[in-house]
């Protein structure tokens, strides 16, 4: 309507036909409405009284000319509108389509000079000198931006970064800033998504804080669907399951890591305080609802972030996407988990939580083969359930036949005669199947069922169901893929993971 030069529509004394519907995300939409009368193509873009109302804040109108610019440069010029004129000739010749496209031409030109005319045009680029030193884990970088920037980013990530307009051409980013001297290439994008611009400072973190990222965070636990509420708990106030949700992150590295920036945009979403920092080795939980996760977890308050859940979200029981993102909108994990098999099934509703298997690894979230359930029922937020093996995997103490190592992953010890509690069977369709317990918490250690026909040469060919027995030890059982050869050997095989 504005770039028509219609009169009626938005010009000084017809502000009765300037409607506009403020959306509930906080968006404004304009909606044209009587574009039939006085059409002027130098009349002011802000010619409606309500228009320079709104555009009197710097940001919004940032956004206004950029939208214009972005109609002029894309559509409402010559070239593109050319072929509609050409088009609408064929269907009604009599119209003197020649004259409106060049109507459409001196328009456009001309608004275009009053956007540069109201913010004039500036070149993107990097304004705070180089090399830029801090002592902390993320940086705060200046620059240069005209209207036709509506996104600024780091090379390489798909988020856009939280900008902050200091004035109509000038802006504000934070950025991750790893320990050492590193640069920074920063991208200015368009209203139609190409990059228009980039710029380049190197920044120097004198410290060994890390800022958030895929190399340093891990979510090390989920609680997805937790146990029904107990008598208790309802009597508290706390009747759904749901509520007692919740997630846990893990600082891997050997760093303290600076939580600035970082975020849960998808499954839930959850924005970590700034300035907070996550020391070596620690854990830190984000609860659906803080006083239901108090009730059920009393003993893991220490290791609880401020706040809960936002806007509502929760985690799907059925399963769904988990995005957590860093500073620089740069994704730091992203995976879907599921309630079916490969994954763990007995973390659907049964009191158990995903725990995933050796995080120090930085195992791949998306296999759920790097994912287990929690030794018992609740969980193990803000701690690890895991052990680890000491001594001599092949001592034999209680002369039992089964080395230390084997009893560890089995859940029992060296020091008491055991049995392997190994089974093996071939039933009516030729098919084995290997049974036997299993620690959940030897994270350290792999153990799985094997075939060979002759002793030498051995598979791991089975598809594996595991049943809890609330113990912290799982009943695994393991069903060949293919039938069994008339010759058929079985064994459990336990290797340092």
């Amino acid at each position: 309507a504005v770039l028509s030069g219609a009169g009626d529509n938005h010009a000084d004394g017809s502000g009765h036909n300037g409607i506009f519907y403020a959306r509930p995300d906080g968006r404004v939409i304009f909606l044209p409405h009587d574009m039939d009368f006085a059409f002027d193509y130098t009349r002011s873009i802000a010619a409606n009284g309500q228009v320079a109302t709104l555009i009197a804040n710097p940001a919004r109108r940032r956004q206004y000319y950029g939208h214009l610019h972005d109609i002029i440069t894309t559509t409402y010029h010559n070239a593109y509108m050319a072929t509609w004129t050409s088009h609408f000739a064929t269907l009604d010749p009599s119209q003197p389509w020649a004259t409106h496209l060049a109507n459409i031409t001196t328009r456009s030109n001309n608004v275009l000079s009053q956007i540069s005319g109201g913010i004039p045009s500036v070149a993107f680029a990097i304004t705070t000198a180089s090399p830029l030193v801090v002592n902390t884990a993320t940086a705060t970088v200046n620059g240069n931006g005209w209207v036709n920037v509506r996104e600024i980013r780091v090379l390489g990530s798909t988020e856009p970064l939280a900008v902050t307009w200091t004035g109509n051409s000038t802006w504000q980013v934070t950025v991750p800033a790893p320990p050492g001297t590193n640069p920074v290439t920063l991208e200015a994008v368009n209203f139609s998504g190409a990059v228009i611009g980039t710029g380049t400072i190197t920044i120097n973190n004198t410290t060994t804080v890390q800022p958030g990222g895929a190399t340093n965070l891990v979510v090390s636990e989920l609680m997805y669907h937790p146990a029904d509420p107990s008598p208790a708990e309802i009597t508290a106030g706390f009747v759904d399951s749901d509520q007692f949700e919740w997630i846990e992150l893990q600082n891997i590295s050997a760093s303290v890591v600076n939580m600035t920036g970082v975020s849960f945009t998808g499954g839930i979403n959850y924005d970590f305080a700034s300035g907070l920092m996550l020391q070596p080795g620690a854990r830190i939980v984000v609860a659906r609802e803080r006083a239901a996760f108090l009730a059920r977890h009393p003993g893991a308050a220490a290791s609880l972030a401020a706040g809960a859940f936002l806007n509502g979200t929760a985690l799907g029981n059925g399963g769904e996407n988990i995005l957590l993102v860093g500073a620089a909108g740069a994704t730091i994990k992203t995976f879907t988990y599921d309630d079916n098999a490969p994954w763990p099934t007995e973390a659907d509703g049964l009191g158990f939580s995903l725990v995933l298997i050796a995080p120090a690894t930085n195992p791949d979230h998306a296999n759920p083969l790097n994912w287990r359930i929690s030794t018992l029922s609740g969980g193990n937020p803000g701690i690890t359930d895991a052990t680890t093996f000491t001594g001599d995997p092949n001592a034999d103490a209680d002369r039992d036949g089964l080395t230390a190592r084997v009893e560890y992953a089995l859940g029992t010890s060296d020091a008491v005669f055991n049995t392997s509690g190994v089974s093996a069977s071939i039933g009516p369709d030729d098919f084995l199947t290997v049974t036997f317990i299993r620690s959940l918490a030897a994270d350290d250690v792999i153990s799985e069922a094997q075939s060979s026909t002759d002793l030498a040469n051995w598979t791991s060919d089975f598809t594996v169901t595991e049943e809890p027995f609330g113990d912290g030890t799982v009943l695994v059982t393991a069903r060949s893929n293919t039938p069994a050869a008339a010759r058929i050997f079985a064994r459990v095989g336990v290797r340092p993971r």
